[in-house]
């Protein structure tokens, strides 16, 4: 957290003006957008792919021009880049390389998904290496589908090579440090060599220069071994019909062409996305960390639905350097884990700054881990105020059954010690528009050639391209706006962590098993799921996902995971790790709610226990 006294001394580059935004009210429209699926579908994406002007009749039948009509953004300027970086705050003691993290694991309840920590432990006393976990994942992931499915490319080769060098170290007593020897995966969204690059899709997008992105790089040097290349949404991005203002991330997972995996707490519902397969393999225990990237959600939506954490940096402060993203301006890469000192390490590790990203450079390394601390409440430290902002109106759209348990969340962090404050941010509906518009738009400017992707992508990315160069730019005049607004608040509430539900929907049914061969599209599924999501990837600001709870789904199948979020003011990931340290052991511990307390998934597997039985 950034403390009055440290904030005094801090310098920001690009920090926004403070300006309190208009008054407005919240309210959702009610969704009229059909659900499409088999033929129709196909056939809405072949006549948007082919007749340009429908393509422009949908994006002005999707609202997109309502923000001219908004008189206040006269008084704002456009602002596309959303990069706000602290910098020249006390870092005698951060982190420059991979063998500067420590970490020790948690005391108190957490998830039983097997630590970073329980994979150290059992090489650094010889009961297993590296090379049994490699070969134990590599047994699964070919044996079980479920598992398959997960992964769009390993190279087994290297896998046990990069095993077979961390069980040396292990034996020579010269391991690299925590995460050496651990499996990891990384999303088909960034780079890593000797690797295609698909992004979901049936088509290669592979660097040319055959490269590794930085921040897997870290990773790397950490001794983590890259067990592959994890399924995601195609494209990261889908599901909208005709006439849907709904855009950017897709949230369900579901791909056709590569498979969808399905949610290890409950096989009937989807994992979200599109960091899917990021979320299920973590949540199944197949994996203690996993990377994710997030557009509009697509880190925090899958660890809402499956159970687990999830951290969105602040914008720019990952380098994935070589890799250029497909949405420049909303678009980030972060961490997923089964426990809080697994994320910070993960977090910790890829947000050491690369010196040839200019974005990347700027920002200060991130402090070590906080390491085997009893976990800290807000009651620990009177100096600092610990301040979550509520907006009711906005907090209030979610389902009875999700805001009644992260109702019991917020009760919990009170007790903790926590104040809470009303909070009103302008233009929720609008904004959420802009975001839409904006990455559509960016998505849209990098692939040209359409014609080869799923109907519901031919659509978006159809419709993106058509965006007027005004409406583009009143987006961000919307972006302005909102981050100026931000900046108000933060100054007006040092400490502030606006909070909500992460999805106002209790996860996502699977309607039939049709749609995971062919695809569908629910454009007003899509765009609910997205409600608290798009203002931290629009705006830049840092947030987090928390599981808070388990809950009955609709359909009587079997409990679903709901997430708790948490979005901070731009750098101050530290203040959003020790909120998702406090709420881990009420989560865990049944504090928030005994009824609905977390429990493992249905669909876990524990690889250890496997790999001391070889």
């Amino acid at each position: 957290m950034l403390s009055p006294e440290a904030r005094d001394k801090a310098s920001f580059h690009a920090y926004p003006a403070a300006i309190e935004g208009p008054k407005t009210s919240y309210s959702q429209p009610p969704g009229t957008n059909p659900v499409l699926r088999g033929f129709p579908l196909v056939a809405a994406g072949w006549a948007a792919a082919f007749i340009s002007p429908l393509a422009g009749f949908l994006w002005n039948n999707a609202g997109f021009g309502m923000l001219r009509r908004i008189k206040d953004l006269n008084d704002y300027a456009p602002r596309y880049d959303p990069t706000v970086i602290p910098y020249n705050i006390d870092d005698n003691t951060s982190l420059t390389k991979p063998a500067d993290v420590s970490y020790r694991d948690i005391q108190g309840p957490k998830s039983p998904n097997s630590s970073i920590g329980a994979y150290h432990a059992a090489y650094e006393t010889g009961q297993i290496s590296p090379t049994d976990v490699a070969k134990t994942l590599l047994d699964l992931i070919d044996e079980n589908a479920r598992h398959k499915v997960a992964f769009l490319s390993i190279v087994k080769e290297n896998v046990l090579a990069a095993a077979e060098l961390s069980t040396r170290r292990y034996k020579e007593g010269k391991a690299k440090g925590i995460l050496d020897g651990v499996p990891v995966a990384i999303k088909d969204e960034v780079d890593l060599e000797g690797h295609p690059k698909t992004y979901g899709s049936a088509q290669d997008f592979t660097n040319p220069k055959n490269a590794t992105s930085w921040c897997v790089r870290k990773w790397e040097e950490a001794g983590a071994i890259i067990i592959g290349k994890l399924n995601m949404h195609e494209l990261g991005f889908g599901t909208p019909p005709p006439s849907t203002i709904a855009g950017g991330e897709n949230t369900t997972g579901n791909n056709p062409i590569a498979g969808t995996p399905t949610n290890p707490h409950n096989p009937n519902y989807y994992p979200g996305g599109s960091s899917s397969a990021s979320g299920t393999t973590v949540a199944s225990n197949l994996l203690p960390l996993t990377l994710g990237c997030d557009g509009g959600g697509s880190i925090r939506v899958p660890s809402a639905y499956c159970g687990i954490y999830g951290l969105k940096p602040t914008h720019g402060r990952v380098s994935r350097s070589p890799t250029n993203p497909l949405a420049f301006s909303t678009g980030v890469t972060g961490p997923m884990a089964s426990n809080m000192a697994d994320l910070e390490l993960g977090y910790k590790t890829l947000a050491i700054p690369n010196p040839e990203d200019r974005v990347s450079a700027m920002f200060a390394p991130p402090p070590p881990p906080s390491g085997a601390r009893p976990r800290r409440t807000a009651k620990d430290d009177g100096k600092t105020r610990r301040v979550l902002g509520i907006c009711k109106p906005w907090f209030a759209a979610a389902e009875p059954s999700v805001q009644s348990i992260c109702q019991d969340a917020l009760a919990y962090y009170r007790s903790s010690g926590y104040e809470m404050v009303d909070i009103d941010v302008p233009y929720l509906h609008q904004g959420k528009v802009a975001h839409a518009m904006t990455i559509m738009t960016e998505i849209g400017s990098t692939i040209t050639d359409i014609h080869k992707f799923t109907p519901s992508n031919k659509i978006l990315l159809a419709v993106g391209a058509k965006t007027p160069a005004q409406d583009f730019l009143l987006a961000q005049k919307m972006r302005n706006l909102l981050m100026s607004h931000l900046s108000y608040l933060f100054q007006k509430h040092p400490g502030l962590l606006i909070v909500t539900p992460t999805t106002p929907n209790l996860g996502w049914p699977i309607s039939t098993a049709a749609d995971l061969a062919h695809g569908v599209s629910d454009a007003d599924m899509s765009l609910r799921s997205m409600t608290y999501v798009w203002l931290a990837n629009f705006t830049g600001c840092p947030a987090i996902s928390i599981p808070v709870g388990k809950i009955e789904g609709k359909r009587r199948e079997g409990r679903v995971p709901v997430g708790l979020m948490a979005m901070g003011e731009w750098g101050d990931e530290e203040s959003l790790l020790e909120w998702g340290s406090v709420g881990e052991e009420g989560s865990w511990g049944g504090n928030i709610n005994e009824r609905n307390r977390m429990e493992r998934a249905e669909d876990w597997v524990d690889v250890l226990g496997i790999a001391k039985r070889r």
